[in-house]
């Protein structure tokens, strides 16, 4: 464990969260190369081993998708290095909400134990208003579109996303919802039930029809834990030129 001094824990999700309510989109835009990361899930090591691999910020752009807390038992140390990270390089380090950004979920996942153990409530309620304000989805160069879960049934345009209204908590079903905890599946055509018993499946079908409506090359997750990634490959004709359409998580 790394000492933290509370004062400056407690500045961390306050100074991050002017800057996560200055944007009032809730999907990010920008055209740069990213290096992206799935579920650190307070895997502090990891998170170290990441940078070794991929360099350091400003000199790479990261961009992670969600889950930074509970589970391993560094939560506190990986959250503070990255909004440290967001706020000195807020150009070149994004972070997006994952389903773990969530107070239902980090209540009874460790992230609430961890507060409370080495500091007090009250430091899990100020991060908590942090990430009620986290951007969920993201789009690079306006072809990759990145989010922590997946697609929703709900999803019909690119400004549904954009207009998600933070702060909010996560509800139990809906747009936000999906895009936070669905998952695709091989198993499926169409929508299927999820055995998490929240949010959805989908088939390879719904990603193909996502991805040529809205002018998109890549959907980009995270959420899932896998030796082999799920990869739906959906080639298709536009003029003489042949496009490989493809959604994977790490």
């Amino acid at each position: 464990m790394i000492h933290l001094l509370l004062s400056l824990v407690l500045l961390l999700p306050h100074s991050a969260l002017l800057w996560f309510t200055e944007k009032k989109s809730s999907m990010i835009s920008y055209y740069p190369f990213f290096d992206l990361a799935g579920d650190v899930h307070g895997q502090y090591s990891d998170l170290l081993r990441l940078f070794e691999y991929g360099g350091l910020p400003p000199e790479a752009n990261y961009l992670f998708l969600g889950d930074y807390v509970d589970r391993g038992k560094q939560s506190l140390e990986t959250i503070c290095l990255l909004l440290a990270y967001k706020i000195k390089y807020p150009e070149n380090f994004f972070l997006l909400r994952g389903n773990h950004e969530c107070a239902s979920i980090n209540r009874i996942y460790g992230f609430y134990d961890e507060c409370k153990r080495r500091f007090n409530v009250r430091l899990w309620k100020t991060f908590t208003e942090c990430f009620n304000c986290l951007p969920v989805a993201a789009l690079i160069d306006e072809k990759i579109l990145c989010m922590h879960g997946g697609l929703s049934p709900d999803l019909h345009n690119l400004d549904q996303i954009r207009n998600l209204q933070r702060p909010t908590d996560v509800p139990d079903t809906g747009l936000l919802c999906d895009l936070l905890w669905s998952d695709p599946s091989k198993e499926v055509q169409g929508w299927g039930m999820n055995d998490r018993g929240v949010s959805y499946t989908f088939g390879a079908d719904k990603v193909s029809e996502f991805l040529q409506k809205h002018d998109l090359d890549l959907i980009c997750r995270a959420h899932q834990v896998k030796l082999q990634p799920i990869v739906f490959n959906v080639l298709y004709q536009v003029g003489l030129s042949l496009y490989l359409h493809f959604s994977f998580f790490y």
